[in-house]
């Protein structure tokens, strides 16, 4: 970091100019990728992870890693179901009532019993979260159409349109 930061303010300089603010900014995004990249191969070879698996969470590895971590109360490297309900919950992704949480909470049960006694690792807890937040999607897309104006369902056309005043109706119901 010390050769980094000669390089953003030669000479001894205390303050800096424009082009070295853009210096600084892209040498830290670098550095900050860099870091990120090399934990997500840490974490993929650890936990058998595809390269898809990592692109697929994207951002979000690292958050779900700690969270995994932070709910697997006995240590043994995998969730129960418990566990891994008390994960989701943390992490937004549990629906708390009506059909969306019974569905998510089945998806949960039966994916977990796939798993077995042994409990689900991460690369398990992962593909899991792939599984809700796609059940979470189509049920809140359901849930739009249900209020999308009538008008527009019974458009013949691929992609329905509504106004900007239509689509702010339903707020102010």
């Amino acid at each position: 970091f010390i050769g980094f930061y000669d390089f953003v303010l030669p000479h001894g300089k205390q303050e800096l100019d424009l082009k070295g603010f853009q210096a600084l900014m892209n040498e830290a995004e670098e550095m900050r990728e860099s870091l990120c990249a090399e934990r997500e191969d840490t974490i993929a070879e650890k936990y058998y992870l595809s390269k898809k698996d990592v692109e697929s969470a994207g951002d979000d590895l690292l958050v779900l890693l700690e969270s995994f971590c932070q709910h697997d109360h006995d240590g043994n490297g995998s969730l129960d179901e418990s566990e891994v309900i008390g994960s989701l919950l943390e992490c937004g992704l549990m629906p708390r009532s009506g059909a969306h949480k019974a569905k998510v909470g089945s998806l949960i049960h039966s994916t977990v019993e796939d798993w077995g006694s042994d409990g689900m690792p991460f690369r398990g807890f992962l593909k899991l979260v792939f599984g809700v937040r796609q059940v979470c999607r189509k049920e809140m897309h359901d849930e739009l159409w249900a209020v999308f104006p009538k008008s527009a369902q019974d458009d013949e056309r691929q992609e329905p349109e509504i106004s900007v005043a239509q689509a702010f109706r339903p707020l102010c119901d």
